[in-house]
C-alpha cells in the first residue's frame, strides 16, 4: 500500500502545478511605457517601449496591490529615430541580443494617500538588477461600453542608467557630457482580469454607420440592422457586403455570435479541462513512479543502512526527480493555455 506520505508529496507538487489565479494583467490596447534623458544638458530626449507584459495581484479585499511584475521587451525601444534605435539596441546601451528583457519584480507596496502608492522593488536591465523606488496612482475601476472591468495605473520614477551598465558616453567641452545620468520613466497601465478581456477588435472600429449599428447589435442594444437604412448613410457599403456582412451575424433569441475562424473561448476552456484531466491521470502515474522507484532504491541499500532515516530520506528525494519534471512540464503546458487565451481573447467578439 501506498504510504501516505508520498501521497502528500505529490498532492503538493500537483496543486502547484494546476493552480491558477485571476490576475489583472496588462492590456495593451491602452497602456505605455515612456522615458526621457537629458541631452546636451539642455534638451530631452524621450523614447517608449512598444512591448512588454504584466500582471498585478491584490489582496483578498480586491483593493490594494500585494504583488507587481512587469517584463519589457527591450529590443522594442523606440525614440523615433531609426539610427539612434540601433545605437540603443547594440552593446553600448541595452545589447538587446545578449538581454533581450528588462524584468521589474516588487517586493513591498504601501499607500501614500488615498489612490496613491509607493512600490519598491528589484529593476534587473542588462545583468544588473538594483532596487528601485516607483510611485503610481491607481484610479477606481470603470467599465468600458463593452461591460469590461478596467483598472487605469499612471507611475513615474528616475533612475541611474549607470548603475545598469548603460555607461556610453562622449565628452563635451569644458568637462561636460553628452548624456544626463538620470533617466526619468513614466506611464499607463491599462488592467484587465485574464479572463474578462476586452478583445482588441473591438477597440478598431471604423466610423460607418453600419459599424455602429453592428456594435449596437453586438451589445444586444437593438435585435436587427437596418440595412437599406445604414446603405443610406454609408456609400462605402455595397448591397453584396451587406449581404455577407449580414450572414455573418446569427441572432436567435437575442444572442448573438459572429463567425469565426478562430479557437473559440469554449475551445480553450474545454482543452483545458483536457489538460486538468490528463494531469490527473498523470498525477496517479507519478504516484506509482515515485513509489515504485523509491522502493527499488531502497532495495539496493546494504541490509544495515535500510533502517536509516538518513538513507530513507535521500532515496525519498531522489525519487522525487520524476513527479517533479513531470509538475514542471504540466505547469508549462498550463501557462501556454492561459497565453494563448490572453491571445485570441483580443480577437474574440463579445
Amino acid at each position: 500500500m501506498i504510504k501516505t506520505k508520498y501521497f502528500l508529496y505529490l498532492i503538493f507538487f500537483y496543486s502547484i502545478g494546476i493552480w491558477a489565479n485571476d490576475r489583472w494583467i496588462i492590456n495593451h490596447d491602452h497602456s505605455q511605457i515612456q522615458f526621457s534623458v537629458t541631452y546636451l544638458k539642455f534638451i530631452e530626449i524621450e523614447g517608449s517601449f512598444k512591448e512588454f507584459n504584466g500582471h498585478i495581484e491584490f489582496d483578498a479585499d480586491d483593493l490594494l496591490a500585494n504583488k507587481l511584475w512587469i517584463e519589457i521587451q527591450s529590443q522594442s525601444i523606440n525614440t523615433l529615430n531609426n539610427l539612434r534605435d540601433g545605437h540603443l539596441k547594440s552593446a553600448d546601451f541595452f545589447d538587446t541580443k545578449k538581454f533581450p528583457l528588462i524584468e521589474f519584480k516588487s517586493s513591498e507596496i504601501h499607500p501614500i494617500k488615498p489612490n496613491f502608492f509607493e512600490v519598491h522593488g528589484i529593476l534587473k536591465i542588462k545583468s544588473h538588477s538594483n532596487p528601485i523606488k516607483i510611485e503610481y496612482e491607481l484610479k477606481p475601476n470603470i467599465k468600458d461600453s463593452w461591460g469590461k472591468e478596467n483598472r487605469f495605473i499612471k507611475f513615474q520614477g528616475s533612475l541611474n542608467r549607470k548603475h545598469y551598465g548603460l555607461t556610453w558616453d562622449k565628452s563635451l567641452d569644458h568637462n561636460a557630457l553628452l548624456l544626463g545620468d538620470q533617466v526619468h520613466f513614466r506611464g499607463t497601465i491599462q488592467l484587465q482580469l485574464l479572463k474578462n478581456m476586452t478583445p482588441t477588435s473591438n477597440h478598431l472600429i471604423p466610423n460607418t454607420a453600419y459599424s455602429h449599428e453592428r456594435e449596437k447589435l453586438l451589445r444586444g442594444e437593438i435585435k436587427e440592422i437596418n440595412m437599406e437604412k445604414n446603405s443610406e448613410k454609408s456609400p462605402l457599403i455595397s448591397p453584396r457586403n451587406e449581404t455577407v456582412r449580414k450572414n455573418k451575424i446569427l441572432t436567435n433569441n437575442n444572442t448573438t455570435s459572429v463567425q469565426t475562424n478562430i479557437p473559440t473561448k469554449s475551445d480553450l476552456q474545454l482543452w483545458k479541462i483536457s489538460i486538468v484531466i490528463l494531469g490527473f491521470l498523470g498525477f496517479i502515474a507519478s504516484i506509482i513512479l515515485f513509489y515504485e522507484a523509491d522502493q527499488y532504491l531502497q532495495s539496493l541499500l546494504p541490509t544495515p543502512l535500510q533502517d536509516s532515516f538518513f538513507y530513507q530520506t535521500l532515496c525519498n528525494f531522489i525519487s522525487l526527480i520524476f513527479p517533479i519534471l513531470y509538475t514542471l512540464a504540466l505547469w508549462q503546458v498550463w501557462i501556454f493555455a492561459e497565453k494563448c487565451e490572453i491571445y485570441f481573447s483580443k480577437l474574440w467578439p463579445t
